[in-house]
């Protein structure tokens, strides 16, 4: 997703055709003044060419799109892992056509931009302009552990020309120890490179950060990633140079390689788990980095906690990493997110926290054959909240991400943990249910380690099931389990699912002590960690943007539309594929408002309800598209309506003394409320609030609450939650309609 001039455009695989069944390539415009869209469908139809998607459980099914403003075109590439390359441009002039239609726009595909012989197997495309406007590309070739890194660019006038090759880990024959000689990983000859990002800044200096992945058969069987490096280029990717301006690297007769050791910049030695992350630039052009790696070493990925983290450089050359989340939040896996600066150089990172423990098991976690993710979904029946799974095949099953770490046993006493209790709903013909487990001394999965359980086919009530555990290898210290709801039976078909409301594992008192649980309550939040550049960016304040979200692409909180907020909107966009109904995903747009230093919040509603929910005694709380951007709103139905805001703001008061509100009001209500609660008073009461007047059964009007001299509201506070009752004098009936509430000074 990207923005330029006027409009936003995206790229995204479309629902599956009602006709064919086929899944087309589609290309969105959104004209950022009024949020109309228009799109383009590769269906074939309307002189479209066709591209649909050949293997619907493939996980590098991502598009990924660039534009090339000097001749208006715009350019796809996707479903690249070790693969000829799929790369799709549109006509010249497409981007600034008053219709974006297959009418006005036609696209052609191809296998190769510049270069056949390196695209042939091409894997993490990322397209990148310089301040001038021009288009590049970077990818991989060859695979993860063994691979080069080449540039292309973009002519501006529908060719491209291979620059050549950056980055040299093929076959390299350069001996390398991830984790040096004390270390358990042993050496290894060849690696692949992972680029976090390619930045030019404004005065076209190119910066990229990166590490190296070595290969795991000779890295004791893990594939290590390692060690933060960085580099930068003064002639548009020629000539590469280090963190100290000495010359490391020359596009293809030079490329850089591991042994170009004066690139890193801080050491992360391999078994910390580091990913691939996000580098952007600050006002000074110094590089930040975002990626998430582990606090502990470990080759084991069920004993790593990793929390998300920030590498940076200040402008005297030195680098930094210290983690964003605090030790509790770390996780077996977590993913990057994105990151942007807004006016004062505070940073602003965004990312995804996994809240459901439980991952679908396939043998190939790329082509998820066995059960593909969208299949695996937190789903909610307006009484309670659930983990639904749509069997696939005889194979369905779940994993647990972190380690359990309780002790088992099958005798009988107190704390024994030898029961597993699993409230659900079986809506398939399967009979059995049964359970894997893996334990500190038995550390792999297998059929002799497991249990079957007798279960009702095709029950539509919720029922509890208390499994006693018998297998005299469920002993010692418990590590993870995996569930087969299905028992090994394909049981797939239209409208079959098992509904899962809780898993507990207890010991088998009357009264039981429960040991582990899953209640199964959200399948994941959006995260906003703010750091603030006067402190050198050194404490991060976390707050909840998107409470509870199904999306089911584990890094999609990455398609960041960072070119919105710097052309001056102060918003910032990104697109998630979330679940909808059980086995259905569907992409959205989330936009938010950036503030700067000086404003609290903003929000003002531009395609969701950005966080806010049900506060009491109203009914179909939800968003509307009716004035402006959008709106949130109800209907009234008690005395104490309300709405609030996500938990966790983090937001400083500082000199933002005004809430301005503007809102519709359906009701006779004259007087409205604002509430808030800090961090240092976490206690909704009446000392921290403000009433205000407003008209009633009247249309969208603004009002502004002056907040000065309300106990409680001081600028050195920082902000943690804030309520809005729409009718505060005993009102209850009518509707509301809010547009905006904006925190300011």
């Amino acid at each position: 997703m990207v923005s330029y001039g006027a409009y936003q455009y995206s790229a995204y695989w479309d629902a599956a055709d009602v006709t064919t069944g086929d899944i087309y390539l589609k290309v969105t415009r959104r004209k950022l003044s009024d949020n109309s869209l228009q799109s383009v469908r590769l269906d074939g139809t309307g002189g479209a060419i066709t591209e649909a998607l050949a293997n619907v459980n493939d996980g590098h099914n991502t598009v990924i799109l660039g534009i090339s403003p000097k001749d208006g075109r715009v350019h796809m590439s996707f479903s690249a892992h070790s693969a000829p390359h799929h790369y799709i441009k549109s006509s010249s002039g497409c981007m600034t056509q008053t219709t974006f239609s297959s009418g006005t726009c036609t696209f052609t595909s191809s296998s190769s931009q510049a270069s056949p012989t390196t695209e042939d197997r091409l894997t993490y495309p990322q397209y990148f302009n310089d301040a001038d406007g021009d288009l590049y590309m970077g990818y991989r070739h060859r695979s993860s552990d063994n691979s080069d890194y080449y540039l292309n660019k973009y002519n501006n006038n529908g060719t491209w020309t291979s620059m050549g090759m950056v980055f040299h880990g093929y076959n390299a024959g350069q001996d390398w120890d991830a984790d040096g000689p004390a270390g358990p990983i042993g050496n290894s000859t060849h690696r692949g490179i992972y680029p976090w990002s390619w930045r030019f800044d404004v005065n076209d200096r190119l910066h990229v950060m990166w590490n190296w992945r070595e290969s795991p058969q000779e890295a004791a069987g893990l594939s290590v990633q390692h060690d933060v490096y960085y580099a930068y280029s003064d002639d548009y990717g020629v000539t590469w140079k280090n963190n100290n301006a000495t010359t490391v690297g020359t596009i293809d007769s030079d490329p850089i390689t591991v042994l170009d050791t004066s690139t890193m910049v801080l050491s992360v030695p391999g078994g910390y788990w580091l990913g691939a992350g996000i580098m952007e630039l600050d006002s000074n052009n110094q590089p930040h980095a975002s990626i998430p790696y582990s606090d502990v070493q470990t080759l084991v990925q069920a004993e790593a906690n990793m929390r998300q983290a920030h590498f940076w450089r200040t402008a005297d050359g030195t680098w930094s990493k210290q983690f964003i989340q605090p030790t509790g939040d770390g996780l077996p896996m977590a993913y990057g997110g994105a990151m942007l600066f807004d006016g004062a150089d505070d940073a602003h990172y965004f990312y995804a926290q996994y809240d459901r423990d439980w991952t679908p098991w396939n043998s190939d976690i790329y082509d998820q054959d066995e059960l593909p993710y969208e299949n695996v979904t937190n789903q909610d029946d307006g009484t309670q909240k659930y983990l639904n799974i749509v069997p696939h095949t005889a194979a369905t099953a779940i994993d647990s991400e972190r380690l359990i770490g309780i002790p088992i046993t099958t005798a009988s006493g107190a704390n024994n943990n030898r029961k597993i209790t699993v409230r659900m709903k079986n809506n398939t013909a399967a009979t059995t249910f049964k359970v894997y487990w893996t334990t500190e001394a038995s550390q792999a999965y297998s059929e002799s380690k497991g249990q079957s359980f007798t279960i009702t086919a095709n029950d539509a009530s919720w029922k509890t099931y208390t499994f006693t555990v018998s297998d005299a290898d469920w002993t010692g210290t418990l590590r993870n389990l995996e569930l087969n709801p299905v028992g090994q039976t394909d049981v797939s078909g239209p409208g079959k699912d098992v509904r899962i409301d809780y898993v507990r594992i207890q010991d088998d008192q009357t009264t039981p002590n429960v040991a582990k649980a899953w209640e199964f309550n959200s399948g994941m939040t959006i995260k906003e960690a703010v750091a603030d550049a006067d402190s050198n960016w050194s404490t991060w304040n976390i707050s909840t943007i998107l409470p509870d979200v199904n999306d089911s692409v584990n890094d999609a909180i990455g398609r960041l539309d960072i070119d919105l907020y710097n052309n001056g909107s102060r918003k910032v966009d990104f697109m998630l594929l979330e679940q909808g109904v059980p086995g259905i995903e569907k992409s959205v747009l989330h936009e938010f408002t950036i503030d700067g230093d000086t404003t609290a919040k903003d929000w003002n509603f531009p395609v969701d309800k950005q966080g806010w929910t049900d506060g009491g005694d109203i009914s179909g709380f939800g968003y509307f598209f009716d004035f402006g951007p959008g709106s949130v709103g109800a209907t009234i139905t008690g005395a104490d309506s309300a709405i609030v805001s996500a938990p966790n703001l983090a937001r400083r008061i500082g000199t933002a003394n005004k809430i301005v509100v503007r809102m519709k009001n359906g009701s006779n209500a004259a007087t409205a409320k604002i509430y808030f609660i800090t961090n240092s008073s976490t206690s909704w009461n009446e000392t921290k609030s403000k009433s205000f007047s407003i008209d009633p059964n009247s249309g969208y009007t603004e009002y502004t609450v002056d907040m000065t001299g309300v106990s409680g509201w001081d600028s050195t506070k920082i902000l943690r939650q804030l309520r809005l009752d729409p009718a505060n004098d005993a009102t209850t009936t009518g509707t509301f309609r809010v547009d905006r509430i904006h925190i300011k000074p």
